[in-house]
């Protein structure tokens, strides 16, 4: 039986672009907000001026954690940012923090968002709403 060599080239093809396929799943960094006493982590009802307390918990997937960025928004306007920086170390595995905030004195909403982001630029976020009376 002869295999013909335009059969051969297909096949050899075949095997080179689905054994080079790229992953098109990102491998995006693990975040999750601490949930214990004292943690706010959900959608609440809060004080005007009250303090609050978030704990932010991130682990590396594939690439290393690069910095976490807080941001908050007032009754649906644009997002501000509340602050960021690097998660320490390079090549850092897991990242924990806890922020103390306090809402603005006045009734309304605030939509808080925490987000880390790793070194191939890959972005997790978790959020919730208060309504400040």
């Amino acid at each position: 039986m002869k295999i013909s060599g335009q059969f051969l080239l297909l096949c050899f093809l075949a095997v080179l672009l689905w054994g080079c396929s790229k992953d098109s799943t990102p491998n995006l960094p693990k975040l999750t907000l601490k949930t214990g006493a004292g943690y706010t982590y959900t959608n609440t009802t809060i004080r005007k001026a009250a303090s609050f307390k978030v704990g932010i918990v991130a682990e590396k997937t594939k690439n290393n954690l690069l910095a976490y960025i807080v941001d908050y928004s007032l009754d649906g306007g644009p997002v501000i940012n509340s602050g960021n920086g690097p998660v320490t170390a390079a090549g850092t595995v897991n990242f924990e923090s806890d922020f103390n905030l306090i809402t603005r004195n006045q009734a309304g909403t605030e939509k808080w968002i925490f987000r880390i982001t790793d070194s191939e630029g890959n972005l997790t976020s978790k959020e919730f709403t208060l309504t400040v009376q």
